[in-house]
């Protein structure tokens, strides 16, 4: 059985073929002077361009979108998880509690503490931990 490989209309594909057949036809508008030329100027370089480009801008934003979301689903683990263990994480914790790498729960609380949400302390041993006013214990 031969391996019928269908290659998918991309974006990018559209764009380039638009852009073809725009200068194809429009070069052939510009130099014979033929108002036909138009038409297929218009059918089939324009609109497959445009729509090329309204479906790359829509998938970028898509993209940036998820990566946001993503984003704050992860602030609000850890922000849940410091209310459970009373204002006090570790990288180490985060990572065990939730569904991040430690590499992962270490950059997201560096950028909280970055940000100036959580304060980070070193420990007499060297461990690193943050500390979460909102979610201390009152004395």
């Amino acid at each position: 059985m031969p391996n019928q490989h269908k290659e998918k209309d991309t974006p990018e594909s559209s764009i380039i073929v638009g852009g073809i057949f725009v200068l194809l036809f429009g070069s052939l508008w510009i130099f014979q002077w033929g108002w036909f030329w138009i038409f297929p100027l218009f059918f089939a370089g324009v609109i497959p361009m445009v729509n090329g480009i309204r479906k790359f801008l829509k998938r970028k934003l898509t993209k940036k979108r998820r990566m946001l979301e993503r984003k704050a689903f992860t602030q609000k683990q850890i922000l849940k998880l410091a209310k459970i263990k009373s204002g006090i994480l570790t990288p180490a914790i985060a990572a065990l509690e939730t569904d991040l790498s430690i590499e992962e729960a270490e950059e997201v609380l560096q950028t909280m503490a970055k940000n100036g949400i959580i304060e980070m302390s070193v420990e007499e041993d060297g461990r690193i931990k943050y500390r979460f006013p909102d979610f201390l214990p009152e004395p």
